[in-house]
C-alpha cells in the first residue's frame, strides 16, 4: 500500500513542477542561506523580469556546489525552469537575479554555459555577495589611476594619426579600440537618441526624470554613457535594503570604488538563442549610483547621480546646418577617454550623409575647468581613409593625458566641440624640402622649397624665406613638415617637460593647428639637462660644478637651443617631415 502511494505520487510529480508558480514577490528581509548547508535536492524560487518591468518567479532546482578555496569562485550550480526559460535558456541580464530557499536568501543568478541544452547556471552565495557591502563600508575613496601620460607620448599619438600605421596603432594593449572591444564582449551595446540631436539654438538637454527604484528581481542598467548616446550593460537587482542595493553577482568590470550611473530597465522582449539568449531591454530614468565594483557583484544606492563628465558635440554639415547632441561619460581615469571615442564614432556613424565625407575638422574645442577657467584648443583637421577614428582618438589621447599628467589634478567641468563634415580628402605628404645653398651669412637670404602632393591632385611647391640675421655661426638644423611632426621634434631635441598643470595645459593651448606646414631652425650646442631643461654656454667650470649634482644629468653633452619657428598655412594636413642643415658662416666677430 505504501509502496503504491509513492508510485503514484512520484508519477505526478512532473506534473506539479510543469504547473505555472503562484504569484508571488521576492522578500526584502530573508536572511541568507549558510553555503555550509546548500546540498542537491534542494529547490527554491528566483525572480527575475522577462516582460516590460514586471518581475516574475521561476523555479530552481539545485545540484550541487563548487567550492575552488577562499580566493577562487564558489558556486551553487542549479537547473532552473519556467515558461520562458525551457524555451530561451539562461539569459543574458538575468545576472543578480536572487534565488530562495526555505525563505532564505540563497543567491544570485551569476554565470552560464554557452550552448548548454539545458537551463543551468551558477549561483554567487548570498554571504559572498553580502561582502560587496561590506567593502563599500570600509571604502574612503575611489580607487584607480590610468596610466601616467607625458605630452611628449601625446605629440607621438598624434603623429601617427597624421599618417602613422592606423591599425597598429588601434590595436595597441590598452587604446581605446581594444577596451571598447573588452566591454563590447561584456554585453555592453551603443545606441543613440532616435530624435537624432537637436538645433543648436536649443537650450540643451533636460535631464530624464527619475524612475522608480527596483526591488529585488527587478532590472537596471549600468550606464557609461548616458544622455543622447548610451552605452549601458544591463543585470538583476538581488537583494535591497532601504537605500542600499547589491546585483549582477558577479564583477561588472572588477574596478573596485567607483562612481557608475545607474537607471531602471524595461524588458522590450526575450531572443533565444543556441549561443546564450539575453533580455532585450531599453533603458529608463535614472535611479542611483554604484560605489563598489567587486569580483561577487556591485553595490550602490539609490538615490543621488554619479558625478559624470558632460559632453556637448554639434555635428556641422557642408550646408552649414548643425545639429547639437550632449551626453555624459563615466569618470574614470582609464575608461574615460575610451568612452569618448565609442560615444562619438557611434553618433558619428548613426548621423546621416556620411558616406562622402573624407575630411573631419575638430573646431571650438574647449575644455572647461572646475575652477572656472576655460582652455580653447586650435582647430585640427584629420583626413585620409581612417579620418573619423584619428580625430576622436586624438580627442581621446587628449584626455587621457589630461588624467595621467604627473604635475597634477586636471578636473574637467565639461568639453564642448565642433565636427565638421567636409567632403574632399584634404592630407598632403610632404614630399621633400630643399634649401637654395648649404652656406649662408648671418642676415643673407636663405630659400626653402617644400614639395607637398595632396590627395590625387597635382603637386605644389611651397616656397619659402628664412631669416637668418642673428643665427649664430656653425650648423643650424631646420624642421619642416606636418605640425604635429615638428612639434614632437622640437620637444624631444628641446628635452623640456611642463613642471605643472598649468604649465601642461598652456602647452596644449599653444599646439598650432595641423592645417599648417611648420618649420623651426634650432641649433646644438654644449649643455647640460639641469632639471629638465637644456641649459647651454655655461662656463667650464660651472658646468662641472652642476654635472656633479643629482639633479643634473650631462647625456647627451649637448643642448639644443630652438631659434626660429613659423606656421604657414598649407591649405590641407601636411603628413610627414624633413630634416635639414646648413652652415651659418663665422664673421670676423665670431672669431675674436
Amino acid at each position: 500500500m505504501e509502496l503504491r502511494l509513492f508510485a503514484r505520487i512520484w508519477f505526478l510529480l512532473p506534473l506539479l513542477l510543469s504547473l505555472p508558480l503562484p504569484t508571488q514577490s521576492p522578500p526584502r528581509d530573508a536572511p541568507s542561506f549558510p553555503f555550509s548547508e546548500v546540498h542537491a535536492g534542494l529547490e527554491g524560487t528566483g525572480f527575475t523580469v522577462f516582460h516590460g518591468e514586471t518581475v516574475s518567479p521561476f523555479r530552481v532546482q539545485i545540484l550541487g556546489t563548487v567550492d575552488q578555496g577562499a580566493a577562487m569562485t564558489r558556486m551553487i550550480v542549479c537547473r532552473l525552469d519556467g515558461d520562458d526559460l525551457t524555451k530561451t535558456g539562461v539569459l543574458a541580464a538575468m545576472s543578480g537575479s536572487p534565488v530562495y530557499v526555505e525563505g532564505k536568501f540563497l543567491g544570485a543568478v551569476a554565470y552560464a554555459w554557452p550552448f548548454s541544452k539545458e537551463p543551468l547556471c551558477g549561483v554567487t552565495p548570498a554571504e559572498d555577495l553580502l561582502k560587496v557591502k561590506t567593502m563599500a563600508q570600509e571604502a574612503t575613496a575611489r580607487e584607480g589611476a590610468g596610466p601616467m601620460q607625458s605630452l611628449s607620448s601625446f605629440l607621438a599619438a598624434l603623429e601617427g594619426a597624421q599618417g602613422g600605421d592606423a591599425a597598429e596603432s588601434l590595436a595597441a594593449e590598452g587604446s581605446p579600440h581594444r577596451l571598447l572591444d573588452q566591454l563590447q564582449d561584456r554585453g555592453f551595446t551603443w545606441s543613440v537618441a532616435a530624435r537624432g540631436g537637436f538645433s543648436t539654438s536649443g537650450d540643451g538637454k533636460t535631464p530624464p526624470a527619475p524612475a522608480q527604484p527596483p526591488g529585488p528581481g527587478g532590472m537596471i542598467a549600468v550606464q557609461l554613457v548616458s544622455g543622447d548616446v548610451q552605452y549601458a550593460a544591463y543585470g538583476t537587482v538581488s537583494w535591497v535594503k532601504g537605500d542600499e542595493f547589491l546585483a549582477f553577482g558577479h564583477p561588472f568590470l572588477n574596478l573596485g570604488n567607483v562612481e557608475m550611473p545607474v537607471v531602471a530597465a524595461r524588458v522590450v522582449t526575450l531572443v533565444p538563442s543556441l549561443q546564450a539568449g539575453f533580455k532585450l531591454s531599453t533603458p529608463l530614468g535614472p535611479v542611483g549610483v554604484v560605489t563598489q565594483d567587486r569580483k561577487t557583484g556591485i553595490f550602490g544606492r539609490f538615490g543621488g547621480r554619479a558625478d559624470t563628465l558632460p559632453v556637448e558635440v554639434t555635428l556641422q554639415g557642408p550646408g552649414g546646418d548643425g545639429r547639437r547632441y550632449h551626453f555624459e561619460l563615466m569618470r574614470h581615469p582609464l575608461l574615460t577617454p575610451a568612452l569618448l571615442t565609442g560615444a562619438l564614432n557611434s553618433l558619428w556613424n548613426s548621423a546621416e550623409g556620411q558616406a562622402g565625407v573624407r575630411t573631419i575638422l575638430v573646431s571650438g574645442l574647449t575644455l572647461e575647468l572646475s575652477d572656472g577657467r576655460s582652455l580653447r584648443l586650435k582647430d585640427q583637421a584629420f583626413a585620409g581613409p581612417t579620418y573619423s577614428l584619428d580625430a576622436f582618438n586624438y580627442l581621446s589621447a587628449l584626455l587621457g593625458l589630461l588624467s595621467g599628467n604627473p604635475y597634477g589634478e586636471v578636473h574637467l567641468k565639461g568639453i564642448r566641440m565642433t565636427l565638421e563634415k567636409m567632403a574632399d580628402n584634404r592630407s598632403a605628404t610632404v614630399e621633400t624640402a630643399w634649401l637654395d645653398r648649404d652656406v649662408v651669412a648671418a642676415g643673407e637670404p636663405l630659400g626653402l622649397s617644400v614639395r607637398l602632393q595632396p590627395f590625387q591632385k597635382p603637386s605644389r611647391v611651397i616656397r619659402l624665406s628664412i631669416p637668418t640675421g642673428g643665427l649664430p655661426a656653425g650648423p643650424i638644423t631646420l624642421w619642416v613638415g606636418g605640425s604635429f611632426a615638428v612639434e614632437q621634434k622640437m620637444a624631444g631635441a628641446l628635452a623640456e617637460v611642463p613642471h605643472s598643470a598649468t604649465d601642461l595645459l598652456k602647452r596644449l593651448a599653444d599646439l598650432p593647428s595641423d592645417q599648417y606646414l611648420r618649420v623651426a631652425l634650432a641649433a646644438r650646442e654644449p649643455g647640460l639637462l639641469l632639471q629638465d631643461k637644456r641649459v647651454g654656454g655655461l662656463p667650464p667650470s660651472m658646468a662641472a660644478l652642476l654635472s656633479a649634482q643629482p639633479t643634473a644629468n650631462a647625456s647627451p653633452p649637448e643642448a639644443v637651443s630652438l631659434l626660429w619657428e613659423d606656421a604657414v598655412p598649407a591649405d590641407s594636413v601636411p603628413d610627414g617631415m624633413v630634416e635639414l642643415t646648413f652652415t651659418v658662416k663665422e664673421t670676423r666677430d665670431d672669431a675674436r
